[in-house]
């Protein structure tokens, strides 16, 4: 209570009650008494909710007991404590020319430089024995044009990992394949993922996890250089992309369950595109210019002694210079 009653309480020898004696020997009008109460749950007994009763007793005589007891029911989930991060092999690819690209695709060499990105999935003391893991990889852009190519997926040996994915699709070196690109423009876009190109996914299943243990999926791909080679831009993100999820999310939870897996592309020789903005601000200041210049020449009376000597005939322009002679 507010005014300092002391409270006595014990708990039953089930260890799921608490008896407290509020108002001994009587609890005053008007008297409240608050309880904060901090609850310690098992992980080795996991529940979906948890249920709390709350019943007043009291040895006098009370008109209304409906009103004695209370219950409250809370929905629990539980932090998995399931970590994912990522790592690459590179940051940027600065792309080269494509004058001696060749027309047909023998070998993954052909296509571009490998882009090589690992996750890591770390887990924590909740006891969570499956999860998953979805890589969402660009494929294809609005034309149709390749942006990676999935050349092997490799996983941690010492977990039970199995991932589902398309591999070499175009089965390289053994079968050679004509391509072909059209020309893009990208430089009014940020970046290429998933919400402005087609996506494919990869699956992963991770089983068995063990509480602290430490879990790999390496993932290689190749950048298709003549994609960039042939479209307009300076500088573009390209962004592949990994979500974790519990086998059980009605008791599990994961906070921050998605990274982000970006590689910056640069053309070093595209021209910079001048603003519309700028040029039209260029040509209405050059006008600007122009009548200012013509109205200064104006006021110092350039065009009215032109005027005169036009006007004039040719006998009396002889005869002002024989005077002046």
């Amino acid at each position: 209570p507010v005014d300092g009653t002391e409270v006595t309480c014990q708990i039953g020898s089930s260890q799921k009650s608490v008896t407290c004696d509020v108002g001994y020997p009587a609890l005053k009008s008007e008297q409240q008494v608050t309880f904060t109460i901090n609850l310690d749950f098992n992980l080795q007994n996991l529940q979906n909710q948890a249920a709390i009763n709350f019943q007043a007793f009291s040895e006098s005589q009370e008109t209304n007991k409906a009103d004695n007891s209370v219950s409250l029911i809370v929905p629990l989930l539980y932090d998995a404590e399931l970590h994912l991060t990522r790592s690459t092999n590179i940051n940027f690819y600065e792309i080269s020319s494509d004058e001696n690209a060749p027309s047909v695709i023998n070998s993954v060499e052909d296509i571009g430089p490998e882009f090589i990105f690992s996750l890591k999935i770390t887990a924590g003391s909740a006891p969570v024995s499956m999860a998953s893991v979805t890589i969402h990889i660009p494929l294809h852009t609005k034309e149709k044009n390749p942006l990676l190519y999935l050349t092997g997926i490799q996983t941690d040996k010492a977990g039970d990992i199995s991932c589902r994915a398309e591999i070499n699709p175009l089965n390289l070196p053994h079968t050679a394949s004509p391509v072909s690109f059209k020309s893009e423009n990208f430089r009014h876009m940020k970046e290429l993922d998933c919400k402005t190109t087609s996506c494919s996914n990869v699956s992963c299943w991770l089983k068995d996890l063990h509480m602290k243990a430490e879990y790999f999926i390496n993932v290689t791909t190749r950048v298709w250089n003549r994609t960039f080679a042939a479209s307009t831009f300076q500088t573009v993100q390209l962004t592949a992309a990994a979500e974790i999820d519990t086998h059980n999310p009605q008791l599990f939870v994961i906070e921050e369950n998605a990274v982000t897996i970006p590689l910056m592309i640069m053309k070093p020789t595209e021209k910079a595109e001048v603003p519309t903005g700028v040029i039209i601000g260029s040509i209405i200041a050059g006008i600007l210019l122009l009548l200012a210049m013509v109205a200064g020449l104006w006021k110092l009376g350039f065009f009215k002694r032109q005027y005169k000597k036009m006007g004039q005939n040719p006998d009396e322009t002889d005869e002002t210079t024989e005077l002046n002679s």
